[in-house]
């Protein structure tokens, strides 16, 4: 192919945060409406997703999503269907991509929607402005400074490759762009039904980075990265320059099905972002972000125009899932204005942005067949878009981790050495990244921060590799009894599927004592990497159970109040596995889990982490543990009391009591502040005590107790009693572990 140099220049301002629509009345008379997206508690396990084909893989996980809206939504759908005849509810839009729906409500069915228990929260679905271009620089080649010329030199152009761009919609007339739109009722999406069935752009915004991804060469040199690529796209924003959260939700769902149809694998491989919405850690979209990886595809996102001082990020850039992208210009210095990390979203091992690419003077389409120069992050993620492209034209079957870890690790590292917040991993070379996917992966993973876990017989510990995902992981304790051939370890989330991986196996077959373990994994090349080593200090047969609700409530005997209790990212507390156990209170029903694993337990000690949040339980105190015997018969407690007092605002506190022969014994009230607790007991029925400690420190205790012929069989966790009908709020809980005798530790 021809090369031509490009010479252009864009500059263009992200997305900004504007205030929700104002209510307006459902008829006339009538109470004031106002939009509104009821998220429920309920979200998919995406680790289930199945592994193999893409087209396997896209259908699997629609399905998921789909099969955990239709099967919580329901109430919820009920609810509004009847207060819409009522003339109370309107513009009812199920969401299954976040398992949320989107509804215009009066303040009335919106408190009614706050109080259903399958309700996680309700939110304003805020309006948005769209981004706008402005500007004018030198021409620059920003498309051979990254490599994209070298690499259609060995004949990757993009071709096979779909784009995908979330923006003000492109201009398909385009001399540079009409040709390259795949076409058809699947590749054009605008939620406001403004342009039903012509992709159209009013703004210029989103035609501008569609030529930085795709664009030929009518103008005299080529302007897109990939120009072999095909692309679709969704009009985020309407004409008037604004966007509602629902309608963003609504094209990230459309992007994994868009033909309606889950049997076609009609999604995009790339999709291209170049839109924010404020300075902070916005989660709002990170659930169609984690969706979008599922599927293979690596969400791109511009890093925000917000420089350029330190923590000047933006969000959706900044959350976990996203790859955000910061600007350089044509000597590869940060521009001004590109947003700084650290990020706000609190990843301690990343920086932002992720990587840099060229973004001052971008020449690319504009409306009407014409050009323009514009300048800003929303140029320079294009650039890595068109790159993902190249790459995946060059090798169609890299992950997203593996594009992401390829882009990073082939960078050309810009001052300070080293990933830093100002240029991430550095500005991108595909050329680099391209060649280096072609090289055979000899090197397996590396083992990382290994523990002993919290319940003391399992051990945690990360792999992580740069090219392949980790396939799987083993522990051996003595000599090495050689590769394959040790005690298989489990991926944290549940299955092997990424570069980096918790792992988590089960060391409870070791008698007492202490020993010297050897951990190592495997990548999806068959390469085993090297042994990291792990002293432990086993308790042998002391452990009774333990779970971190990173497999919802399976492992737990019972479920008493099952509606009432969630296991939810919202409740992670402590651990790896990204789950908790939340407990919605509402009245004097009771909502607990129920473990039965002790057996006739002389001695038990329990630890687990424990936020009250924002409950308040008045003059009552609610039990949130308690151990029984065999006959049902309570032998101790823990229960957690909150208030708001005069003078004094919001107080809570802990207690424990034990049962005796002579009656219930109660220890002292045990201050606490808000926030999470690591909440440990002890009781032992032949030394008569039962103790108390938060957060490691030894808080309360009862001594003396005639207890020595008690015996424990079953352990609850939740709200289980001291409820009353004016009971109220959410209790989380995670990482329960329970034993004999040993300490269970942090």
């Amino acid at each position: 192919m021809t090369r031509i140099a490009v010479v252009a220049v864009l500059a263009g301002l992200l997305l900004g945060l504007a205030a929700p629509s104002v209510g307006h009345p459902a008829q006339r008379g009538g109470p004031a409406m106002v939009p509104v997206i009821v998220t429920l508690k309920a979200q998919a396990n995406l680790s289930a997703v199945p592994h193999g084909s893409r087209r396997a893989r896209l259908r699997g996980l629609e399905e998921l999503l789909r099969q955990t809206a239709d099967s919580t939504q329901p109430p919820v759908l009920g609810l509004l269907d009847k207060r819409r005849a009522q003339g109370l509810a309107s513009k009812i839009q199920p969401l299954w991509v976040v398992n949320a729906v989107a509804v215009t409500a009066a303040p009335s069915v919106i408190d009614e929607l706050k109080g259903l228990p399958e309700v996680a929260r309700v939110d304003p679905d805020g309006r948005f402005l769209a981004p706008a271009g402005s500007g004018s620089s030198p021409a620059e080649p920003n498309v051979s400074a990254i490599g994209a010329a070298a690499v259609w030199d060995e004949g990757d152009t993009g071709a096979g490759v779909v784009v995908a761009s979330l923006d003000t919609g492109v201009d398909a007339s385009h001399p540079d762009l009409a040709a390259r739109w795949r076409g058809g009722t699947n590749s054009w999406f605008d939620p406001y039904g403004e342009h039903p069935t012509i992709p159209t752009d009013v703004n210029g915004h989103g035609t501008h980075t569609m030529g930085v991804m795709v664009g030929g060469d009518s103008g005299g040199s080529w302007i897109g990265v990939a120009p072999g690529a095909t692309w679709i796209a969704a009009k985020i924003f309407d004409d008037r320059g604004s966007a509602t959260v629902s309608a963003v939700h609504l094209a990230f769902q459309w992007l994994l099905d868009p033909d309606s149809d889950p049997a076609t694998a009609d999604a995009p491989q790339v999709v291209n972002n170049s839109w924010t919405l404020a300075g902070g850690c916005d989660l709002t979209f990170e659930p169609d972000i984690q969706a979008l990886r599922s599927a293979g595809i690596l969400p791109v996102f511009a890093a925000g125009n917000f420089g350029p001082t330190s923590s000047s990020d933006a969000s959706p850039a900044n959350n976990p899932g996203a790859l955000s992208v910061g600007s350089v210009d044509a000597s590869d210095t940060i521009a001004s204005d590109s947003s700084r990390g650290p990020t706000a979203c609190g990843q301690l091992q990343t920086t932002f942005p992720s990587v840099v690419a060229p973004g001052v003077g971008i020449r690319s389409a504009d409306l009407f067949g014409a050009f323009s120069s514009q300048s800003g992050t929303s140029m320079a993620a294009p650039h890595v878009a068109g790159a993902l492209a190249l790459m995946l034209s060059a090798h169609p079957g890299l992950g997203a981790d593996a594009q992401e870890s390829l882009l990073r690790t082939t960078a050309l590292d810009l001052a300070p050495a080293g990933s830093d917040d100002s240029y991430g991993s550095g500005r991108i070379d595909v050329a680099a990244a391209v060649a280096a996917a072609a090289q055979p992966d000899s090197t397996g993973p590396d083992v990382s921060g290994q523990v002993v876990a919290p319940d003391g017989a399992s051990i945690e510990a990360i792999a992580a590799d740069l090219r392949s995902p980790v396939t799987g992981a083993e522990w051996f304790q003595g000599p090495d009894p050689g590769a394959g051939l040790g005690s298989p370890m489990a991926a944290a989330d549940g299955s092997f599927d990424s570069l980096s991986e918790s792992l988590t196996g089960d060391v409870s077959a070791l008698p007492a004592g202490s020993w010297t373990l050897g951990i190592r994994a495997r990548d999806a090349a068959g390469n085993w990497g090297p042994v990291a080593h792990l002293d432990v200090a086993s308790p042998g047969s002391d452990r009774i159970f333990a779970d971190g609700f990173g497999g919802g409530l399976s492992a737990w005997s019972t479920i008493v109040g099952g509606t009432a209790l969630a296991t939810t990212p919202a409740a992670e507390l402590h651990g790896a596995d990204g789950w908790g156990l939340e407990v919605t209170v509402s009245g004097s029903r009771p909502a607990f889990v129920s473990d039965h694993t002790p057996t006739a337990e002389p001695s038990y000690r329990s630890r687990f982490y424990f936020d009250p949040g924002s409950s308040l339980t008045g003059r009552h105190a609610w039990t949130v543990f308690d151990a029984r015997s065999r006959t049902g018969a309570r032998l101790f407690k823990v229960a957690f009391r909150s208030r708001v007092t005069s003078g004094w605002g919001r107080r809570e506190w802990l207690r424990i009591a034990a049962r005796t022969p002579a009656g219930v014994v109660s220890g002292r009230l045990v201050p606490i502040t808000a926030g999470v607790h690591r909440v440990e007991v002890a009781w032992d029925a032949a030394a008569g005590s039962l103790s108390l400690s938060v957060d490691g420190a030894a808080s309360d205790g009862l001594a003396g107790l005639s207890i020595s012929d008690y015996r424990l069989e079953t352990a609850d966790l939740g709200a289980i009693g001291g409820l009353s009908s004016t009971a109220a709020g959410v209790l989380r809980f995670d990482e329960f572990a329970s034993a004999r005798s040993f300490a269970i530790g942090p």
